[in-house]
């Protein structure tokens, strides 16, 4: 006897495994006092679908783009070690990703 783990029915079309939605926000405070806001939003649940989605990206852009990566040694955040190829994968992915007054380096 079997009995079904899944009560809500999988969508896998929209993307998500549960309806739901994404809306994450960051803010970075620069040495010199600056602040810097990053927000990114899917139309996927945050728990599996975006999970998957962002890990799945990585992947490929590790794969696939390696030479477009930024030069980078040790362990490293995902925006210091994919930076911009992995944004272009997600945005064509349908993730929005948005960055207001972004830090002079």
């Amino acid at each position: 006897m079997t009995r079904s783990l899944v009560q809500t029915p999988v969508d896998h079309a929209s993307g998500g495994s549960i309806k739901g939605h994404t809306n994450l926000t960051a803010l970075a405070k620069s040495s010199d006092g600056g602040v810097t806001t990053i927000t990114m939003k899917h139309k996927s649940d945050p728990g599996v679908a975006f999970t998957a989605l962002t890990a799945s990206e990585s992947a490929l852009t590790l794969a696939l783009q390696r030479e477009e990566l930024p030069a980078a040694c040790g362990f490293v955040t995902p925006a210091v070690g994919l930076g911009f190829p992995l944004v272009r994968r997600l945005r064509n992915a349908g993730v929005e990703i948005d960055v207001s007054n972004p830090a002079k380096l």
